[in-house]
């Protein structure tokens, strides 16, 4: 009888362990997935703003960015924008991407990516860096507005991150 108790109670125990480890590593993957996306949009960021710069060294000495008076760092960064791109000095999704490939690999991100540029509105993509096809699994990140009417913007698209978040989760499990 008491045989019986003990081998209920163990089996009770590793089931309680099972579930507890299950809710461990889906918080887990959770944290990590939130992390990874808060860089991809560092990785935007950086960019972007490494773009202008190029823009703005290939602007002859003296020329004037017409641009819009406003007090946010972000709307100055979309006047910027929308400024260099009336005086015939389009944004390069191209340069974006190349730059963004070096920062994914300095976060240790190495996975599939994409930059698009999109209507905010309605989601739609009007050009991107690589023919990809987004799934609703992917890392996206904020979208950057490039018109003062945001009428277009820069988004980041991670393809498949599972590789990248395993193997934080693997780095996890082995230091724990």
């Amino acid at each position: 009888m008491k045989n019986r108790y003990l081998k209920i109670l163990t089996l009770f125990s590793l089931l309680v362990i099972i579930v507890l480890q299950t809710l461990w590593l889906c918080n887990t993957y959770s944290l990590i997935e939130s992390n990874i996306c808060k860089e991809v949009n560092q990785v935007l960021k950086q960019s972007m703003e490494a773009e202008v710069m190029q823009r703005l060294k290939s602007t002859p000495k003296g020329t004037r960015i017409e641009c819009k008076n406003t007090s946010d760092e972000v709307s100055q960064m979309i006047a910027l924008e929308e400024g260099l791109t009336n005086l015939g000095y389009p944004i390069s999704i191209e340069y974006i991407d190349s730059v963004a490939f070096s920062y994914l690999k300095k976060y240790q991100i190495e996975n599939d990516y994409m930059v698009c540029m999109i209507s905010p509105k309605t989601g739609e993509i009007l050009f991107e860096s690589k023919e990809f096809k987004p799934s609703r699994t992917d890392i996206k990140s904020k979208v950057i507005p490039i018109k003062t009417d945001y009428s277009q913007g820069i988004q980041l698209i991670l393809i498949h991150p599972y590789k990248t978040i395993f193997e934080r989760i693997i780095l996890i499990l082995i230091a724990t």
